[in-house]
């Protein structure tokens, strides 16, 4: 091999390896993303206490089996105001009780706080003519709420945590274009304490190598909830699985490598057979041994000094096949709501698939639709890597060849 094609060699390598760098990094925010699922609950939702309750209940559980949770309730259009500068903005308030991450990036000083909010950079900017708002007071209503931390959003959101046992006190005062009895007959008590019906959504996060679905629905049994699940679970198994594409191809190019090896011989003494039945392979093997003076001996301790390189060559076949085989019983992913009940129920695609649009819709149109809309480009860099990655790798086998 020449030092040019050396070279290209290389430069394609180096592409390869960088690409699928990439595309694993980018898989992880999808996997990430795909742990998480959300509930929405039928009925007047779930209470107050009942969710302080339940969020306290599953953190006295073990890291492996603890999961992480967020009750939320969205409302639009809510006005918030600040005394010292005089401006008031409209805003989409999330109400939450758990981990605020989960709904919100960049929100995770919430969970450490009793009563707070953080909002999103340019409701700052608008409320208090700076995008760092750290310690400054933000009112809803008769409520006022320290501020914690800003983040990028791409809507007017503000993320808060009440005190304990309640939505908002007075959080009605804070809707912009309702009426009192509107607001009461919304908020259940004339003070605003909010001792009925509360958060309208969960969110939740299962631990690695769990099927975030099944513990959404072990968790609504737990505690007698109900309510519908939307979860992320295929387009993580979409990401996941097409990253097995490149070392499928490295390692089926390998097993030919080594297996043509092995057959070497044999396809070069059977490549010719002359009308005498001797192969031409075996005359020309003759007249060389007979020229240079080898003996059958020296050929047969030839033949024995080769022998490791075969052995190793079978086992390196052998561990290659294995290692195959153990990646993609571990890390292909078929989830069972992708398998028909029966070979003949034709109407089961189109089913799945009205099934997993609405799934996706459901959760693109709630509060957490912008942090998956993010993993959603995420999906989208990981697999155009992957396709690079895999091209590149298929082009270097070629170049090798």
């Amino acid at each position: 091999m020449g030092a040019g094609k050396k070279f290209g060699v290389g430069i394609r390598l180096v592409i390869m390896a960088v690409y699928y760098f990439l595309a694993v990094h980018y898989d992880a925010d999808v996997q990430d993303a795909a742990r998480i699922a959300v509930v929405s609950f039928a009925d007047d939702g779930v209470a107050a206490e009942t969710a302080e309750s339940i969020c306290e209940e599953e953190q006295k559980k073990g890291q492996d089996v603890m999961l992480s949770l967020c009750f939320w309730r969205e409302q639009e259009d809510m006005r918030f105001s600040c005394k010292e500068t005089g401006q008031t903005v409209h805003a989409t308030g999330l109400l939450i009780e758990g981990d605020s991450e989960l709904v919100a990036r960049e929100s995770e000083i919430l969970v450490w706080q009793e009563k707070g909010c953080v909002m999103d950079r340019v409701t700052a900017q608008g409320l208090f003519g700076t995008q760092q708002a750290n310690g400054q007071l933000v009112w809803c209503g008769e409520e006022a709420y320290p501020v914690y931390g800003t983040f990028e959003s791409l809507e007017r959101t503000v993320v808060l945590r009440t005190e304990s046992g309640t939505i908002v006190g007075n959080f009605a005062e804070g809707l912009a274009d309702l009426s009192v009895g509107s607001s009461d007959a919304y908020f259940g008590l004339p003070d605003g304490k909010f001792s009925g019906a509360g958060y309208d959504h969960l969110s939740l996060k299962a631990s690695k190598g769990a099927n975030v679905k099944t513990e959404a629905e072990q968790l609504l049994m737990r505690y007698w909830l109900s309510g519908d699940i939307a979860d992320f679970i295929f387009p993580g198994v979409v990401c996941g699985n097409l990253l097995l594409v490149l070392p499928i191809v490295l390692a089926v190019d390998l097993v030919k490598v080594l297996w043509g090896s092995l057959w070497e011989k044999r396809r070069q003494r059977s490549y010719c057979i002359l009308p005498n039945g001797e192969s031409e392979y075996g005359m020309k093997k003759s007249q060389n041994d007979s020229e240079t003076g080898i003996t059958e001996g020296q050929n047969l301790k030839r033949e024995k000094r080769k022998m490791p390189g075969k052995i190793i060559c079978i086992i390196m076949l052998i561990a290659t096949v294995a290692a195959l085989f153990v990646v993609l019983c571990k890390h292909l992913q078929i989830p069972a709501a992708m398998i028909p009940t029966r070979w003949s129920d034709f109407s089961f695609w189109p089913q799945w698939w009205a099934g997993q649009k609405a799934n996706l819709l459901q959760i693109l149109g709630g509060a957490q639709g912008e942090m998956q809309l993010e993993a959603l480009w995420s999906l989208g860099l990981s697999l155009i890597c992957n396709i690079l990655a895999v091209g590149a790798g298929i082009s270097l086998l070629n170049t090798e060849q």
